[in-house]
Parts: C-alpha cells; structure tokens; sequence
C-alpha cells in the first residue's frame, strides 16, 4: 500500500465535469469510459490540485465549464500518520485560490510537496526526443522532492536573471547581478548533476526489467556554459554577446541533460514507441529514488496507457509501478486492461461517461 495517497477527490465545474467525486484506491486506479467522456479531466483535477495549473490549457477560460465563473478541486490526502485537506480555486481571470486543512497558501509549493505527482500522457516522449527544456523540469521535479535547498536556490536564481536581463535591456551595470547569478546558477547545476548521476544506475536497472532489449541508455548533464574557470567567467566572457541579444545566455537556465543509446543521440535513434519505454524507465527510476532517499512516493498518472506502450511493455511498466507502492491513475478504453494492472492488490476500477463517474469494482 501507497504511503501517502489520494483518498478522495471532489470536481466542480471542470470541463464536462460539472460535479463529480470519487473515493479512489491506495493502488491501481483504472478510468475506463468512451473517448471525450471526462477521463483526462480527471487525471487534469488531479494535476491542478498537486501542482497549480493544468497540463491541457494554459488559461483557466479553457477548462472552466461552459457557463461556469469557477473550477474547485477538493482532495483529502492520505499518509501513514495524518490526513491532509487540500483544495484548490481558478476563476475566469486566472485568479488562484489554494487551501490546506483550511489555511490559504500563498503558492503551490507546499501542496505540491504533500502530492508529488508524475504524468505520463500520450505526448511525453517528447521528453526524450524534443528540446532540453522539459528534461530540466524532469531533473527540477526530483530535486524539489529531494532536496530542501533546491527551491530557494532556484527561486533566488530566477529572480537574479530577471534582473540582470532588465540590467541588459537598460544598458546599466551587470556585475551586481552577475556574481550573484553565478553562484546560484553553479549550485543548482551541481544539485542537477549529482541527481543525475544518482539516477543513472536506477535507470539501467529499470530498463533491465522493462525493455532488455535496448542498448545501454546513457545520461549526462551539460550545466548551460563552457570554458574553464564557472559560471562568472562565462557571464563576463558572454556580455557583449548578452547586450546585442537583450538576455542572458551562460546559465542553467540553458542546461541539457543528454539521453543516449551507444553514444548517440536517443532521438536519433529511438522510434516513438521506444521514445515511450525510455521516458517511462526514466519516471520508475525517479520514483525509486524519490522512495530511497525521502521514504515517500507519488501519484502516478497514466492518460491513455495503450497510446503510451505496447502490450508486453505496458504490463511490465505495471508490475514495476506496482512494485514501487504507489497510486497510480490510468485511463483507457479497453476492458482488457484490468488483467494486466491486477499486480497484488486488486484495482479499483470507474466507469466515465458523458462527465458522470461511477465506481465498478
């Protein structure tokens, strides 16, 4: 059983889920319903209420129901010595309300601590094969949940590089801003490249068991600038370049982590399929350590299983999730994969249609 998980969950006006709730599982959580029935939207109420915003629409206008001023999600969640209270507002206007065990937050930070979810939906492969800026957020997601530090430090990076690209843009002085970029900028890289390293050998281990078939995947993280002597050389090396373009360009904030096959580029050389495996090897390997170094899991969330793998890798991907003692949230339209999810403990099965949800099992 899951250490921490989402006990119950209340939906009011999200979509074409007008007011819906549901008491799922510490386990495996199977969506069944027709294609537009309200399936994703769930997996969406789940993700606004972890982590603030939705992963479909940018604006809350998209996912507020027709007619509606607001959307609230309501969750209670569950750990081994308490159960939290956690709600969440968004109104036509973008306006934000966050509420746990009755108290406004002021940011997601905190709510998000207590519900550390991974989504998983037919477009991640994109991870793998697209730009470096969502494997940042990959690397950034573990080390919110792993590392005390890592919020501040990012939180005092970000502000820092506002200022010195406004420095740029007025044409004043960079050196006040510079040296203490550098030092932020050259801790997070070092957080950033001692988790990659530590995910390495869980990775390797992850693939063994769900996709032997493929060559050994390497990772290795570029910190966003060259040359000897860190982060404030490159800064002062890169300021004339800096002036004409109007931003900042040596930072973290243009880091890479490289995913290769047998030295070359994985998008090189994976199909979109294999893309799929590598990327849900990279999620497992994360939640391994994410459970070895903190003792706690997450929400695993699943939109359309079968568009994300195959059947052999599919059931092998649940045996490891189920192994791993998390939550896990799958939507699909086939029956079928109630067999392949029913690892231990049985799932817990709901039925969506037209907005409607109803327990099966």
């Amino acid at each position: 059983m899951a250490d921490r998980w989402l006990a119950a969950l209340e939906v009011t006006n999200l979509r074409n889920l007008r007011q819906v709730g549901l008491a799922p599982g510490p386990a495996m959580n199977l969506i069944l319903g027709p294609n537009g029935s309200g399936k994703t939207s769930l997996l969406e109420a789940i993700h606004l209420l972890a982590v603030g915003r939705s992963f479909l629409s940018a604006q809350a206008v998209h996912f507020i129901s027709h007619g509606a001023s607001k959307a609230t999600i309501f969750g209670r969640i569950r750990t081994d010595s308490q159960e939290i209270r956690l709600g969440i507002e968004k109104d036509l206007q973008g306006a934000t309300e966050i509420r746990m065990d009755g108290a406004r937050l002021q940011g997601q930070a905190a709510a998000a601590e207590q519900l550390p979810v991974v989504l998983i939906t037919p477009e991640s492969h994109a991870l793998i094969g697209g730009g470096p800026s969502e494997r940042r957020t990959l690397l950034d997601w573990g080390l919110f949940h792993v590392e005390h530090s890592f919020l501040g430090i990012w939180r005092r990076y970000q502000r820092l590089l506002k200022q010195r690209n406004a420095a740029l843009e007025q044409g004043s002085a960079l050196e006040p801003w510079s040296e203490g970029l550098a030092a932020a900028g050259e801790a997070i890289s070092e957080q950033r490249r001692s988790y990659t390293e530590a995910l390495r050998p869980r990775l390797q281990e992850t693939l063994a068991a769900l996709a032997p078939e493929l060559p050994e995947v390497t990772l290795d993280y570029q910190p966003g600038w060259s040359g000897e002597g860190g982060l404030l050389n490159a800064l002062r090396a890169s300021e004339e370049r800096d002036r004409r373009d109007g931003h900042t360009r040596p930072g973290p904030h243009r880091a890479e982590l490289r995913v290769r096959l047998a030295g070359r580029r994985a998008a090189e050389v994976l199909s979109r399929g294999q893309e799929k495996v590598v990327l849900s090897a990279l999620r497992i390997a994360q939640l391994n350590h994410l459970r070895a170094t903190t003792g706690k899991g997450a929400v695993v969330l699943i939109d359309d299983l079968p568009a994300e793998l195959d059947a052999v890798h599919r059931g092998a991907f649940l045996r490891l999730l189920g192994a791993l003692e998390v939550q896990v949230f799958v939507t699909a339209t086939e029956e079928g994969l109630i067999a392949l999810a029913d690892s231990g403990t049985p799932p817990k099965v709901f039925h969506v249609e037209h907005g409607a949800v109803r327990s099966v099992l």
